[in-house]
């Protein structure tokens, strides 16, 4: 993310280096990387989701971790890092989160999805 871009912050989110397009209100993209880091054409979309009143947090996994972008190198995301950052947006007050991915990183996210879903009893994954 090119720093000229007014709102882009880069901040450390339970240890997670995350690049912030703050917005205030209830919705946040949590965009993680693929095996290929993310790519330049993802910084402008991710912009381009703010600018329609989206907060987007893109978490550098490769960086957090120190490990090379490239195939299967998503083998090495712990989904509990993911989970941290759900628990973060929710105390922060973000209400409709929406985590994003592509390719085999995927399975991190939807496993992080679950098991922060097992934390939270049911009635209150319902609640307004």
């Amino acid at each position: 993310f090119s720093s000229r871009r007014r709102h882009t912050r880069y901040i450390s989110v339970t240890g997670v280096q995350t690049c912030a397009l703050p917005i205030s209100g209830d919705n946040l993209i949590i965009w993680t990387p693929s095996d290929f880091g993310v790519l330049p054409p993802q910084a402008v979309l991710a912009q381009k989701i703010a600018e329609l009143g989206i907060e987007v947090w893109v978490a550098d996994l490769h960086a957090t971790y120190f490990i090379a972008t490239g195939s299967r190198s998503s083998a090495k995301f712990r989904t509990v890092d993911v989970v941290r950052l759900i628990d973060f947006a929710r105390s922060k007050g973000k209400k409709n989160i929406f985590l994003m991915n592509t390719g085999r990183a995927t399975r991190v996210v939807l496993q992080a999805a679950y098991d922060w879903q097992k934390t939270i009893p049911v009635f209150q994954l319902f609640a307004a």
